[in-house]
């Protein structure tokens, strides 16, 4: 064994390591002593990831060739990001205000409220938006030079009428910048912190939004719902379908491929960076479905996956459309 690999082993394992310490809850244990001990562990993790990657292609150098834009900007930054692009432009000045009545703050989006739970600050929220419209890119916009995780594009996007499916809503930005396009929005979010949001948000739309506090999933249970057993069975309407579950993406296909074939219009917007195999493995699904794909621009660095594995650099989603 080579001493670069031998090198790269140990790392990997360290890292492998502080991660399984990282499943207990140590903030909680040294928060009263040494506050600022946790603080510094997590970046010493993170900080190991980074160089575990950085290490990897260096060794492999034909397999850096592929990720050199990605790679310079993690060598040049001092923590490792999930979106590995420069920001090339800013956001417009945002408008927060403090609603009395809810007892939330919200930020104004494109003239509708977009609320925040009770706990969060002005900044809180303002930082929170930001990092979705500037360095996620999630509505487009071109914020960094390449975008990753930006669900929507020229040939794939929400169009009037569309039924929209939002799974893993969050605080709701993509649903609530399509809402006056949809003709329905299903919102799918478990998250206890959202959901009172959520409502607050979508309140002035209520006749044609329906929150699930649940996950979409492959299967029916207590906390979960499926795509067949939520939707209606129709034949000529619109579907657009965005999914960020936290890996359950192509579970949730192959649970639907009655809906999948039937005569509706269907786009699909999926993340695939949450598992290893799924930017090859859900492309070559909805393929064999009928669907024409296309990938987002870029990668993105899953570095919260718990092994780590590869690829360091991940498609971020899938879109896919079948007319």
């Amino acid at each position: 064994m080579s001493l670069f690999k031998y090198i790269y082993l140990v790392i990997r394992n360290l890292v492998c390591n502080f991660h399984y310490l990282g499943k207990y809850n140590l903030s909680a244990s040294t928060q009263k002593n040494a506050p600022s001990d946790y603080s510094d562990l997590r970046q010493s993790i993170l900080q190991c990831k980074k160089q575990l990657i950085c290490n990897y292609y260096n060794i492999h150098p034909l397999e850096a060739k592929k990720y050199n834009e990605e790679l310079n900007y993690l060598n040049s930054i001092d923590f490792i990001d999930p979106f590995p692009y420069p920001t090339i432009k800013k956001s417009p000045k945002v408008h927060v205000e403090y609603d009395s009545k809810k007892s939330k703050v919200f930020v104004n989006h494109n003239g509708k409220k977009l609320y925040f739970p009770k706990s969060w600050s002005k900044e809180t929220a303002t930082r929170y938006y930001l990092r979705f419209i500037e360095r996620e890119n999630i509505l487009g916009g071109n914020y960094t030079t390449k975008t990753p995780h930006q669900y929507q594009s020229n040939l794939i996007h929400v169009d009037n009428d569309d039924i929209v499916i939002d799974a893993g809503a969050a605080e709701g930005l993509f649903a609530l910048d399509v809402i006056e396009k949809a003709k329905f929005v299903y919102l799918f979010e478990v998250d206890e912190i959202w959901l009172d949001a959520l409502n607050a948000t979508f309140e002035p739309y209520k006749d044609k939004v329906f929150i699930i506090p649940k996950y979409l999933s492959g299967v029916d249970s207590k906390d979960s719902s499926s795509l067949p057993s939520t939707l209606p069975q129709t034949t000529e309407e619109s579907y657009f379908i965005k999914m960020d579950i936290e890996g359950e993406e192509e579970n949730v296909l192959r649970a639907s491929e009655t809906f999948l074939q039937s005569n509706n219009k269907i786009k699909i917007s999926c993340c695939t960076y949450h598992r290893a195999n799924h930017e090859n493995d859900i492309p070559l699904f909805l393929k064999s479905h009928g669907f024409q794909t296309e990938f987002s621009d870029g990668f993105m660095v899953f570095y919260w996956d718990p092994n780590l594995n590869m690829p360091y650099f991940r498609k971020g989603l899938v879109r896919a459309i079948r007319n």
